[in-house]
């Protein structure tokens, strides 16, 4: 951020310098910049859109916006300003990227764990009550009064979950045999992430259906209130 203000502050002055005065400059940089200045809120899905509109690049993942370090024009930029060399740029750029993949390797292996050791045997755990409940239906009211509706959901919620923990697996396994950090790195965000969120939805599910004393992990409401 600082290094893109001081190249503006350089390139402002130097449209002051061939313009012969303050606002002729001003004005001819107000030009320059339209393309890339926004009155509205620039956090805001209408910026986003304006955006693309104007074919400004836009990086929603974190591996696309470290890229940018490599580019010609980014490399150029340091250098003019003395801040880094093409090669302690091209360090901060595979550091970071290795940082990425690191974190995000983790927070899978995290995920897998709290998985199995918490959620899995908790769900189990439902499951099991839930099927004595509809044997004791069963033996006092008959087959044909038996609610299943609670044993069924969550049945079928832990189905879900294995086969969204199945296929999380297998995607970071393929992420290991990818040789380029880059090509990892974005694999980790547009495969491996979304397969994330989609484990923690059915996580998320089976708290809901899961008895408060079976359920270990600490909910939002425990965590905020109760503590």
């Amino acid at each position: 951020m600082n290094a893109a203000v001081a190249d503006g502050i350089g390139q402002l002055i130097q449209l002051i310098e061939e313009k012969g005065s303050v606002d002729a400059g001003v004005q001819e940089a107000l030009r320059i910049s339209n393309p890339v200045r926004f009155e509205g809120d620039n956090y805001s899905d209408e910026w986003v859109e304006e955006a693309e509109r104007r074919g400004l690049p836009h990086y929603r993942k974190t591996p696309h916006a470290l890229r940018v370090l490599t580019e010609d024009s980014t490399i150029q930029l340091f250098k003019e300003l003395n801040i880094l060399s093409e090669l302690e740029l091209n360090s901060q750029y595979h550091v970071k990227l290795e940082q990425y993949i690191t974190h995000v390797t983790i927070e899978v292996e995290m995920l897998e764990q709290l998985v199995n050791q918490f959620v899995i045997p908790a769900a189990i755990a439902q499951r099991t009550a839930a099927c004595a409940d509809v044997a004791a239906q069963a033996s006092v009211f008959g087959a044909h009064s038996v609610d299943r509706t609670h044993a069924t959901l969550l049945h079928q919620t832990i189905i879900e979950l294995h086969k969204a923990h199945s296929m999380l697996k297998t995607s970071l396994k393929h992420n290991t045999k990818i040789d380029n950090e880059q090509e990892q790195a974005e694999h980790l965000a547009l495969e491996v992430a979304p397969q994330m969120d989609a484990l923690r939805s059915h996580c998320d599910a089976l708290e809901e259906l899961i008895e408060d004393s079976r359920w270990m992990l600490p909910k939002y409401r425990e965590m905020l209130f109760q503590n």
